[in-house]
Formats: structure tokens, sequence, C-alpha cells
């Protein structure tokens, strides 16, 4: 039929075009209307209607046979793919149920999806065109008119043939049992056709980024750190597509935790002394045996199989702790961590700044990094640190990246350079590594640790800057005596003004160590939790994870930097290009003093982190800048 003739015989207005088309997505919805009626054996159209025409009927009669189906689809799916209750009924116990038939509904709701997105799609075709033929509808709904039918007929023998039904879905499930039982007692995966719900990862090997975005730029504000840097080499992940929908995604967990635990003792690093299958200590056929009179249960017990699971994930996280927090001694080597990724030992590495200063002032070269750590050796000795071993595991690193072509193509040595193409200096890309040892690599991930790196070099730079105006003030105390002038009035209180942010910056940072929370429980993924909630909180504290509040606090500190080497190499009274970069300085830090308290008291102002406002509060006791409306005055001369 020609477009722009309706193809209802007689109608002659586009209202009722829109209407009648309308009453046929009615039917469509399994719905019966002015045109279309209901006598209990399936929506058909009303008879005798005057104007359409005989030989339509039937086109509109095969919509309604769409539209019974997809109403008894519904009613099927209400019906046995709700909420399951513990307690049957008798007269419900001839009638289906069960978690199978719950995940078939799920099934079926999710192919009628389908068909409603194209019921939509129609109504806005119709609405566009009022004119829209029926040809139209038929050509969108042709897949249905065979697929419906096979549902039909499925659910059919769903309905009339339950017994069946369960013993193909018991045979299903004794086939996931197999391979459930591999992965729990051995920490193997036995899944040629990737259809278990825990697959190795595709990315096993590769560098995995924990940042989301802009990977390849300086990880959150720390430079020489990169988002592609913080590795996470999980070997096996979850597919929640693959995940039974029986089976929660807690429970999946555990089952994750309890094979890769399996795996990492399966590893060829492990000690002789631990031999194959010790995490379980001999349990192996209690739970297997478990397993197996659970997989020969008719029904699937949600409850019963949680149980189960639970009973070996905390066996093997039991076994797990004493190896780890008792055999490996965990708390010690946090102690570790604390004495150098969190500078703890701060003599040693006041000793450390004073060796490293000129090495690391310019771009690192490639002898740069073996001279660092003879220097990082000596300050040890000179603090009279002498734990050799533990030297011998803690190595400072200054990476030695090739220069951008932009920068320099002269410079044969090769200088770790930024985002802008600058060369940076050695002090920007220092870092620690530590040597972990099995099987504490479980827990000192190298993404955990790299995690420890940027809090390293954050505290470095405010302890750098700390010693640096500390050195200001043996300076000026030298030369005390002098008059009064201008410009010795700006240094001082220039100084004063640096000393006193960093120092409050230096005292709000104070951590303790979760040592009460390890000793108080023996379970590994208790303690792992607690640990990464502690690091989190030190990443917290540290802003890492708020790139305004970090880029200005690195500029602060570089501006302390600056001020200590102009007040070293110059005499009083500065030159007028001295006194020139003073000004530059005192208006650097002053803009980045203005905009740190101005941030500091918008994110206060919202509840957005308790951190910021305890270093609001130290930084504005008196409110002086409060008062001074977020300014630093009386630095700059007249």
């Amino acid at each position: 039929m020609p477009r722009g003739h309706n193809s209802f015989p007689g109608t002659k207005y586009a209202s009722k075009s829109v209407k009648m088309l309308h009453e046929v997505l009615f039917a469509l919805s399994g719905h019966s209307g002015g045109l279309f009626t209901d006598n209990g054996d399936g929506i058909r159209v009303v008879n005798d209607v005057p104007f359409i025409h005989p030989s339509e009927v039937d086109v509109l009669n095969k919509f309604c046979i769409l539209g019974t189906h997809y109403r008894n689809f519904n009613r099927f799916i209400k019906k046995h793919g709700g909420t399951l209750s513990l307690k049957i009924d008798v007269e419900e116990e001839i009638d289906i149920h069960g978690l199978y038939l719950k995940a078939f509904c799920l099934g079926l709701d999710l192919v009628l999806e389908d068909y409603r997105k194209t019921l939509s799609k129609l109504e806005t075709d119709i609405l566009a065109d009022p004119y829209l033929p029926v040809s139209h509808l038929s050509f969108f709904l042709q897949e249905y008119y065979l697929l419906f039918p096979a549902l039909s007929a499925t659910i059919e023998q769903i309905v009339s043939h339950k017994i069946y039904v369960i013993l193909i879905l018991h045979a299903c499930h004794r086939e996931l049992f197999k391979q459930l039982s591999s992965w729990l007692l051995h920490g193997s995966i036995n899944d040629p056709y990737k259809e278990f719900f825990i697959q190795r990862s595709l990315r096993e090997g590769k560098e995995t980024s924990l940042a989301s975005q802009e990977e390849d730029e300086d990880y959150l504000g720390i430079p020489g750190v990169t988002g592609k840097q913080l590795q996470n080499r999980r070997q096996f992940i979850l597919q929640a597509e693959l995940l039974p929908v029986y089976i929660s995604v807690r429970v999946a967990n555990k089952i994750l935790f309890v094979g890769e635990s399996l795996q990492m003792f399966e590893s060829d690093r492990k000690p002789s002394s631990f031999r194959k299958g010790s995490i379980l200590k001999g349990r192996e056929h209690e739970f297997a045996k478990d397993l197996h009179e659970m997989s020969k249960q008719e029904e699937f017990n949600a409850m019963s199989f949680e149980s189960l699971i639970d009973k070996i994930r905390a066996h093997v996280a039991e076994h797990l702790w004493m190896i780890v927090v008792e055999d490996s001694d965990l708390i010690g080597h946090l102690k570790i961590i604390k004495d150098f990724y969190l500078l703890g030992r701060g003599e040693l590495f006041l000793a450390f700044i004073d060796q490293a200063q000129s090495l690391l002032r310019g771009p690192p070269t490639g002898t740069t990094e073996h001279d660092v750590n003879m220097a990082f050796q000596q300050a040890a000795r000179n603090v009279l640190f002498n734990d050799e071993n533990l030297l011998q595991r803690i190595r400072v690193t200054v990476p030695s990246k090739t220069m951008d072509k932009k920068v320099s193509d002269s410079t044969s040595s090769g200088g770790s350079t930024n985002q802008s193409g600058m060369i940076e200096a050695g002090w920007n890309c220092i870092g620690l590594t530590y040597t972990v040892e099995w099987p504490l690599h479980i827990f000192f991930t190298p993404s955990v640790l790299e995690k420890y790196n940027c809090i390293f070099h954050f505290l470095l730079c405010i302890r750098r800057a700390q010693t640096d105006l500390q050195q200001c003030w043996t300076l000026q105390m030298q030369s005390k005596e002098r008059s009064i002038s201008a410009e010795e009035n700006m240094k001082w209180q220039l100084r004063i003004h640096m000393a006193f942010l960093v120092d409050n910056l230096q005292y709000y940072l104070q951590y303790g160590i979760l040592v009460d929370k390890i000793n108080s429980t023996r379970d590994f993924e208790a303690v792992q939790l607690a640990h990464d909630q502690f690091l989190s909180a030190l990443l917290s504290q540290c802003f890492i994870h708020m790139k305004s509040v970090l880029r200005c606090l690195h500029e602060i500190l570089d501006q302390c930097g600056a001020f200590s080497r102009l007040l070293a190499i110059c005499d009083s009274p500065m030159s007028a290009r001295h006194l020139s970069q003073l000004e530059n300085i005192a208006k650097n830090f002053q803009r980045q003093s203005n905009l740190l308290f101005k941030i500091l008291s918008s994110v206060r102002s919202h509840n957005a982190s308790p951190h910021l406002a305890q270093l609001l509060l130290r930084l504005d006791f008196n409110r002086y800048f409060t008062i001074a409306g977020g300014h630093v005055r009386k630095l700059l001369m007249k």
C-alpha cells in the first residue's frame, strides 16, 4: 500500500490511525482493549468491527498471539521468579519451585527485554508518522513469531514434566561442583570452554593501572610515578556474567580467595619446607567429601553451600595468618616500612639529605642511583645503623629517563623529564624499593609498595623543606647583630611564615601502626583489610588523591627550597637581581598559601575530608588567616 494511506479502510484522519496503532501496541503488550478481547483462550480481535477489513483480521490476530505469549511469560516469571520461601505449603508441593527455576525466569526476562525495546521503538515510530502501515510493525516483530512459540513450548514442558527439568539441572549442578572442587582443593581450573565464573585474567603478567584515567600522566601529582607503574598482578578474576544467580558475589569472592591462596602455595618460589597442599593441612579429603555430598542434592541449598565455603575460607585464612603474621614476622616488616617509607628513622633521613644534597639537585645521570645508594649507606653508618642485611634489602631508586629531544639533543646522560618537557631534579624522582621475601609478597604487593612510595616521596619533600628552613635560621642567627633593614625584615618574616606552615604540616602527619588489629584476629583477610584501610588513611592524610591540594603543597615546598638556596649564596645587602628573586619567591609563596587556605576552607564547608579540616585547624588555630582573608601579609618590601 502506498505510503500516506492508512492500512485500515474507513479511517480518514491521522488521529484515528494513531489510536488504532496504539490499540495494537496495547495488545502486543499482553492487554485487551476496545478492539481486542480476551475470553480466556487468548487475546483476539473483537468480532464485526466495521472499519477493519476481514483480510486484516488475520494480521491483527497474529499480533494477538504474540501478546498472549508475552502475557503468559510475564505471569510465569511473576509466579516462579520472585523471592523464594524457605517454607513450602502442602498445596505448593505439587507445584514447581527452586533456585534453578528462578534462574530460568531471570534468563526469560532478559529475552523479553529485547521485545519490550522493540515495542518502545514502534511506539516512537507511530508518534513520528501517524500513517504508518501495519506491515511496518510486522517487519520488526517477525523474529518473535518463531521465538515465542518455542519459549511457550519450553515452559509447558517445565510445568508438565518438572521432574525431568530437575534431573537436567542436577546434572549441570554436578559439573559445577567438579569445577568448584578443583579450584577450592587444588587451586586449579579445569575449564576448556571458559564457562566457570573464575577465569584467568587477560592481563596476567602485565602492569595494571590503579588510576582509571590519565595512566600516562604523573600519578596523582607525584613526579616520576605514573599510573602504569602501580601494578596489580592478580592472575584470576570473577566473571560476573558467568556467575550463577544462586551464588552471590560475596560468596564468589570467598571462593576466589581460597583458590588464589592455594595457587600461591603451588608457586615454584615457595620454600621447600612447605609441602604441596599443606595449606589445607590434610583436610582435603574432608572438604572433598562435603562438596561431593552437596553435589548429590537435587536442590541447591544456598545456605548450606555458603556455610561450607565459609568453613574452607576460615581454615585457609587462619593458616595464612599463621604463616604471614607469626612465621614471617609481619609486624617486624611493618616496623621496617614505618622506619623507611614513613621516615620513622628521622635521624637517618636527616643524615641522608645532608649526604645526597649535591647529588640530587641536578638531573640524574647513569651513575646517580649508585652514588645516592652509597650516600644512603654512609648516612646509615653515621647514625650507627648497623643492620647490614636490612640495608641490602632497602634500596634508593633514582630513575634516569631518556630526555625529550625537544628539551635537549646534546645531553647524552639522559635526565628525567616532567610532562612539560622540563628537566627534573633527582629529588623529584627519588623513591625506595624493598625486597619482599615469600610469602610476604602476597601482603606487600607491588601496588601496596608503590602507594607507600608516593607517601615516602611526599614526606621526604616536607623533611627537606624543614631542613632547608632550619639552615636558613642558622644563617640568620649568625647575622642577627646586623641592623634590621627592610630586606632583613622581609627575610625573617618569610622564613617564619614558611617554617610555620611546614612545621604544622609535619606535626599533622603523625602515624601509628595497626599492630593491635593484627594481634586481635587470626584471619589473614581481616589483617589485609585493616592494612588497606590504614594505607588508604595515610594516602588521604597526605592528600595524594587531591591533586589541587597536593600541587599547592609541592609548590609551597619548592619555594621553601628556593628561599634556602638563595640565602645560602647571597650576602646582605642583596644585589638587585637577588632581591628581585627574593620578591618573586615571596609572591609565589603568598599566592600558594592563599590558595591552600581557600581550598581547605571551601572543602571544610562541605565536610568533604576530616583530614583537610584537621590541617586547617592547625594552620588557622588563632584565626590569623581568617582575619587576613586568607592572605599572608607583610612579606613584600615597600
